[in-house]
Order: C-alpha cells, then sequence, then structure tokens
C-alpha cells in the first residue's frame, strides 16, 4: 500500500524554506522506497551573495570608477535589473529586462563600462568574464547581453537528510539525494517537476519516521 506526503512550504512559518523539518502527524514505516511525484515552486532564477561572489561589480563613466554590491536574495531577472538600476542611480542610467527576447540592456546617456571581470556576477547575464564597453547606437551608449535563457533544462537537488540509504536510483545513477530535472510554464514563472516521465527511487528498507529534514540546492 502507498502513502503519499503533502508538503505545502507557503504554510510553514518559516524564512529558510530551502532547509526545514516537516513534521508527520504519525510515525510511518518506509517498507521499501521513497518517490518523489510531484514538485511545484515558484521559479527564482537568479541567487545573489557573496559566498558564490556573484554579489560585485563596477561602472566606470565621466572618467570615475563606482562599486557596487547588489544585495542578497532571490531575484527574477526584471526584478534584479530594477535593483541594478536603483543601486547605480547615475547619469539616466538604465538597466532592463525583455521578456521576448530574453535579453538584458544597459544603457547610459554617456560613455560607461561595466566590469565582469571578477567574481561571478558575469555568469547571470550570460556574458563572458570581461570588461564590457557601452556601444554609441545615436540616441544612448548600451551593453546587450547575449539570450539569458531562463528555461534552459535545469535540476533540482532535494535531500531528505535524516533517512539513511544506501542506493538511489535514477537516470542520473547519483546517491547523493534527488537530482530532479525541473522545467517551466506559466511563462517561466513556476517550475515543476512530474515523475512520471522519470523513474527515481530511494531505496529505503523498513526505516520508522515522524519527520522529514529538507534540504532543496540548486543545480
Amino acid at each position: 500500500m502507498s502513502k503519499y506526503i503533502l508538503i505545502d512550504t507557503s504554510k510553514l512559518n518559516i524564512d529558510d524554506k530551502s532547509k526545514f523539518t516537516f513534521y508527520l502527524n504519525k510515525v510511518i514505516t518506509i517498507k521499501k522506497y521513497i518517490k518523489i511525484n510531484y514538485i511545484l515552486i515558484p521559479k527564482t532564477n537568479f541567487t545573489i551573495n557573496s559566498t558564490i561572489g556573484n554579489n560585485l561589480f563596477n561602472i566606470t563613466m565621466n572618467g570615475q570608477t563606482y562599486n557596487y554590491i547588489i544585495p542578497s536574495s532571490y531575484y527574477r531577472p526584471q526584478d534584479l535589473c530594477s535593483v541594478i538600476q536603483g543601486i547605480v542611480n547615475q547619469n539616466n542610467f538604465t538597466c532592463t529586462y525583455d521578456s521576448n527576447t530574453y535579453q538584458i540592456k544597459f544603457t547610459c546617456n554617456t560613455p560607461f563600462n561595466i566590469d565582469f571581470s571578477y567574481g561571478n556576477l558575469y555568469k547571470n547575464f550570460n556574458l563572458k568574464n570581461i570588461v564590457y564597453n557601452g556601444i554609441n547606437n545615436i540616441l544612448n551608449y548600451t551593453i546587450t547581453t547575449n539570450i539569458v535563457l531562463l528555461n534552459n533544462p535545469m535540476y533540482i537537488n532535494l535531500c531528505l537528510n535524516n533517512i539513511s540509504s544506501d542506493s538511489l536510483t535514477s537516470i542520473n545513477n547519483v546517491n547523493t539525494g534527488f537530482i530532479l530535472p525541473w522545467a517551466s510554464y506559466n511563462f517561466g514563472e513556476v517550475a515543476y517537476f512530474n515523475e512520471k516521465n522519470y523513474d527515481m527511487i530511494l531505496n529505503v528498507e523498513n526505516q520508522n519516521i515522524s519527520w522529514l529534514d529538507i534540504s532543496l540546492r540548486d543545480d
């Protein structure tokens, strides 16, 4: 007989919903295995923090260099652009995301450059790790990124840290947790995983549990 556990983290009063403990109503026994049937989460495209070194950049204009720090958070592309434009706040500088072309454009009414030659912020814009100079297009100086491929195949690593298992069988042959490919729908704002296309089983034999210690990591 199968048992299903539905976890709705929107109802949980916790600050960090990527790592939490979910308590069951009663003790259950896992006889043979665990499968992840379905995951539905808001899609946050950009994680910005100092740990992965993608929160720093500088801009040079009018002979002066300005250093900027992006506040650590989870951003949709349009939100990240708004934050960058707000903290720069210089010479009609704008940072905009085009949801039709999946490109990000930096513009300014004076010559400028953006230094991505240190740190990892350039990866968020699909650019190289170099200094980019604004190109004069008559109206403004601009830097246009490559296509930001928000709907590329990505993965999440879902770990059940309080459950021991000798093997995790999946199409990826991994043993550190459920490595789940996800897709986007609803115009890319929501990510989901549906197990019907994958057969991922965490082999567990006769374990009693009353809680799940869950951590959710990106690819």
